[in-house]
C-alpha cells in the first residue's frame, strides 16, 4: 500500500503541464507557459473516454496552421488515420514525473469567438481503431481459445494494446459459438472492447485507460495501486456518500488511478472511512487559473 504525501510546498511548487499532439517527426508540445484548460471524464463502464482541451494564447499564424493540421481530413491526406494526443500534468519541481491524464486522438477542432479566438479540441480514446483494417479481424488463422483470459489476450493483440489482466475468480469456459460471435462482430477497437465487457459483466470490468486494456474483478482494486487519502495527503472538502458509493475531491495530480484502490479517511464524515475501488473520475485542470482538481467516484471494496 502506497501512502501519498502531499507536498507542503504545493503553494509555491507550481504546476507543470505537457500537451503533446502528433506522432513521429511531427510532434507539437505545449507546456504550462501556454494558457491550457482541459476537462475529461473516465469510468470503468465506458469503452470510450472523452476530453475537451482549449489553448488560448496562440499566435494567429500558429493557430491557423494547427486548426488544419489537427483535422481528420488533413490527417488522412498524410496517410495518418488520426492525430494522437497526450496530456500529462505534475509539478515543476519534478518535471520527469508527470502523470498521464488522457491519451487518445483528436476528434474535432474548432475556434472560439473573438477576442480570444482560442483553439478547442474534442478528443476521444476510441479513434485508435481507425488504424486497424476490419478485414484483419476475420481473415487471420486463430488458435483455439477456451478461457476468458485467452480471449482477452487475443483481443489485446488484435488491437495492439498491452493487457492488464487481474481476474483470479473461476469463469466458465469459452464455447466455440461464443468465440465465433466475437470474431464476426469485432470490426473495431471499440467493438472488441465492448464485446469483451459484455462477457461475465456481473463479475469483471473491461475498459481502456491510457492505451492499456484493463480486465479486473468488480470490487477489487488493481494490484499495487492503493493509496491513503485524507486531509494530510490531499483530500479537499468533505467526501459524500452517493447511491453507488462515495465521491470525493483531490488535487488533479494525486496518484490515484481508475480501478485503483483508496483508503479514505474524513474526520468530518466518518461514514466514508473504509477502502474503496475507483470507478470513475472527472478532471478539471488549467495551466494558469485556479482549477486543478479531480473528483473521484468509488464503490465499496469487496
Amino acid at each position: 500500500m502506497a501512502n501519498y504525501t502531499a507536498n507542503p510546498l504545493n503553494a509555491i511548487d507550481n504546476r507543470a503541464m505537457s500537451l503533446r499532439i502528433g506522432s513521429d517527426t511531427e510532434v507539437y508540445e505545449f507546456n504550462e507557459s501556454f494558457n491550457i484548460s482541459a476537462s475529461m471524464r473516465k469510468t470503468v463502464v465506458e469503452v470510450q473516454n472523452t476530453a475537451s482541451i482549449t489553448i488560448s494564447n496562440l499566435t494567429p499564424e500558429r493557430r491557423n496552421f494547427l486548426v488544419g493540421y489537427f483535422s481528420q481530413w488533413d490527417a488522412r491526406n498524410r496517410k495518418q488515420p488520426f492525430v494522437p494526443i497526450d496530456l500529462r500534468i505534475g509539478r515543476q519541481s519534478k518535471p520527469d514525473k508527470l502523470i498521464t491524464l488522457f491519451r487518445g486522438a483528436i476528434l474535432e477542432t474548432a475556434l472560439g469567438n473573438p477576442p480570444d479566438i482560442d483553439l478547442r479540441l474534442k478528443c476521444t480514446t476510441s479513434l485508435i481503431d481507425m488504424n486497424l483494417a476490419s478485414t484483419d479481424f476475420i481473415t487471420k488463422t486463430l488458435a483455439k481459445i477456451t478461457t476468458h483470459k485467452e480471449l482477452c489476450i487475443w483481443a489485446a493483440n488484435l488491437v495492439n494494446m498491452p493487457l492488464r489482466y487481474e481476474v483470479s475468480i473461476a469463469l466458465p469456459a469459452m464455447s466455440a459459438g461464443v468465440f465465433a460471435g466475437v470474431i464476426q462482430r469485432a470490426y473495431s477497437l471499440t467493438a472488441v472492447v465492448g464485446l469483451l465487457a459484455n462477457f461475465q459483466k456481473d463479475k469483471v470490468a473491461v475498459f481502456v485507460d491510457d492505451g492499456e486494456l484493463v480486465v479486473t474483478e468488480w470490487g477489487k482494486a488493481l494490484q499495487g495501486t492503493t493509496v491513503d487519502v485524507n486531509a494530510t495527503t490531499g483530500l479537499i472538502g468533505i467526501p459524500a456518500i452517493t447511491q453507488w458509493g462515495v465521491q470525493f475531491t483531490t488535487m488533479a495530480d494525486a496518484p490515484i488511478r481508475l480501478a485503483g484502490g483508496v483508503n479514505l479517511f474524513s474526520e468530518l464524515n466518518p461514514s466514508v472511512n473504509q477502502p474503496w475501488v475507483i470507478t470513475g473520475v472527472e478532471y478539471t485542470v488549467t495551466s494558469r487559473d485556479t482549477a486543478f482538481y479531480a473528483t473521484w467516484m468509488g464503490s465499496p471494496s469487496a
